[in-house]
């Protein structure tokens, strides 16, 4: 009981400095937008999700993977440079922290306001950040985020909409369930109801329009069915209908690409990776004047940052060694695990773990399609299907290298 007063009221003393949640527009704000087709400039905007930020001073460490105990310079190199890129936006797509602490919201939305006095950030709610605050306490603390800002606000969740100067509406969705904490996806009808409004009204205007939410709308690779949302179905059937031809979203914290045909056109969903994890990239979208849209990653430079900051971790000094000697570690683990109990000669356990570590790494990288064909000649693959346990991993490995249509998961193209 007395863990629990104490957690009330330290969460009372974070917010109590923090402006009140601004009113929802009932109609959506009158702003001076040019239609698309008359952009002189390109539009840049710089893309993270699931940052996962979490303070050293909580008792129970939740650890996502190995490099979680340098998140917080890992997340402060990414906005550093993301900054100094000057994009047009910033986007996160949600799980801004690990285990929803509002301490730990109250430290990210620190780090954020920094960046903010120079590139807008956007922000959009994840299932861990709802895990110990409120849809309106967590408004409370990023209101100043796109809340403020907001072109139109979704009544009924915390979905929000932001019109640019240069005719392009970026949707943020909230697909959080009702249960704190819950990482199960979803769109209400009246949620909606509300995207079909704003996006009949872009289609009348001549503008562009990009959604963005935490979880995914395609399956992508034996994907769970927590990361899809429930109402995908309706959801990409409305995206169709409102000709919005690129989604971006997070979750899964492995960047993938994923193009599905949907009526008379087809929509490109791409899954952000998560920067704390090798290869320790986030997005950049560039929209040409000719409605180009191009998508591409860029590598964190921690090692650069640390050494600005005078830091003398030789973790954070060689960054690249350290962070794909800890992925490397972290799959040799779940091979150790997977494996334990196969009776295996050390030759075929030696070339299922080499065929393991060689698809983690591409598909992480993006690049799997560029050695698939290699991969499936592999002896080590034959072994894992003859051979290896029935798991996730087994059905993983196979799905991942007989899809031959997947793109490439660092890069893809969309014509408007």
């Amino acid at each position: 009981m007395l863990k629990k007063m104490m957690k009330i009221l330290g969460l009372a003393l974070c917010l109590s400095g923090c402006t009140a949640v601004p009113a929802i527009p009932s109609q959506p704000q009158a702003l001076s937008a040019i239609p698309f087709a008359e952009l002189k400039t390109p539009l840049t905007l710089l893309f993270s999700s699931d940052l996962h930020y979490q303070s050293e001073r909580l008792q129970s460490q939740v650890s996502v993977v190995p490099q979680m105990i340098y998140n917080e310079a890992i997340t402060s190199a990414m906005l550093a440079q993301m900054e100094a890129a000057k994009p047009d936006y910033i986007i996160l797509t949600g799980d801004l922290v690990n285990q929803g602490d509002a301490q730990d919201h109250q430290k990210m939305a620190e780090l954020l306001r920094k960046v903010n006095e120079t590139v807008p950030v956007r922000v959009i709610c994840g299932n861990h950040d709802l895990a110990m605050v409120t849809r309106e306490e967590f408004v409370s603390l990023y209101h100043e985020f796109g809340y403020d800002q907001a072109y139109s606000r979704d009544p009924a969740s915390l979905s929000y909409a932001e019109l640019t100067e240069a005719g392009v509406l970026l949707i943020l969705l909230d697909t959080n369930s009702e249960r704190p904490g819950g990482s199960e996806g979803t769109l209400s009808a009246s949620t909606l109801e509300w995207l079909k409004t704003l996006g009949n009204q872009a289609r009348e205007s001549g503008w562009l329009t990009l959604t963005f939410s935490h979880h995914n709308l395609l399956d992508h690779t034996v994907t769970t069915s927590n990361d899809i949302v429930h109402t995908a179905d309706a959801a990409k059937t409305l995206l169709e209908q409102l000709n919005i031809r690129t989604h971006i979203s997070g979750h899964r914290h492995t960047g993938h690409i994923q193009t599905e045909t949907i009526g008379s056109q087809s929509l490109t969903e791409i899954v952000l990776p998560m920067p704390i994890a090798w290869p320790n990239t986030y997005g950049r979208i560039e929209i040409s004047t000719q409605g180009e849209l191009d998508y591409t990653q860029r590598t964190i430079d921690v090692a650069t940052w640390a050494k600005k900051q005078g830091l003398s971790n030789p973790d954070l000094l060689d960054f690249p060694a350290y962070s794909v000697q800890a992925q490397r570690q972290a799959n040799q683990n779940t091979l150790d695990s997977t494996l334990k109990n196969v009776e295996l000669t050390c030759e075929q356990r030696q070339a299922m773990e080499d065929l393991f570590q060689q698809t983690m790494f591409s598909y992480r990288q993006g690049q799997l399609d560029q050695v698939r064909a290699e991969l499936l000649a592999h002896p080590g693959y034959q072994a894992w299907q003859t051979l290896g346990p029935d798991t996730i991993w087994k059905r993983w490995l196979k799905e991942l290298l007989t899809r031959t249509e997947q793109s490439p998961g660092d890069h893809v193209h969309v014509a408007y």
